[in-house]
């Protein structure tokens, strides 16, 4: 009886010993595969054949967008040369720029003595320094007021310098008062 109640019991593993000798648990191996195929298909968006000829036209693009910013650089620079020499090929724009000129020149005077440095290079004084002589007057005052020498400290000789002959109300261009010299 133990055999029989055996027989009416029921095997529940029995199926999986049918199956166990199928492929269902078998663990599945990795496949290699080609390349081609690795690749997903959003991926090969530019085929290998292309890639090469999209980076020519790239660099044509490139070399033709460099060469209109050169010819545009170029033709702005020639323009403003020309435009330079018209105004110096004028006569009249360039007496203007001359005159212009020589009016900062004659008004520029490093030391402030009054003279400018043109003046200085004129009457050999020094431009740096006010007093080029040192007899107390200034160089402008020895050239343009008292026309006494700017570079000999006592014009007159007699052993005073010119500045102090002023001061006294002397004549530092010879002998007398001051006061006799101005008519």
């Amino acid at each position: 009886m133990p055999e029989e109640k055996r027989n009416d019991i029921e095997d529940i593993f029995s199926s999986t010993e049918i199956h166990k000798e199928s492929n269902i648990f078998k663990e599945l191996e990795p496949k290699e595969l080609p390349i081609e195929e690795e690749v997903p298909e959003v991926v090969k968006i530019i085929p290998k054949k292309n890639k090469k000829n999209i980076l020519v036209v790239i660099g044509i693009i490139l070399a033709i967008i460099l060469v209109f910013i050169g010819v545009y650089v170029f033709f702005i620079k020639t323009r403003k040369i020309n435009e330079i020499k018209k105004i110096f090929t004028n006569e009249k724009n360039t007496n203007v720029i001359l005159t212009e000129m020589q009016t900062i020149e004659q008004s520029i005077d490093l030391d402030s003595d009054g003279l400018s440095d043109k003046e200085e290079a004129q009457f050999n004084t020094n431009s740096l320094k006010v007093d080029t002589d040192d007899d107390g007057l200034s160089d402008r005052e020895e050239v343009k007021t008292w026309k006494t020498n700017p570079l000999n400290p006592d014009s007159d000789g007699d052993k005073i310098k010119d500045g102090d002959e002023i001061k006294q109300k002397t004549n530092p261009k010879g002998a007398g008062s001051l006061l006799e010299t101005i008519h």
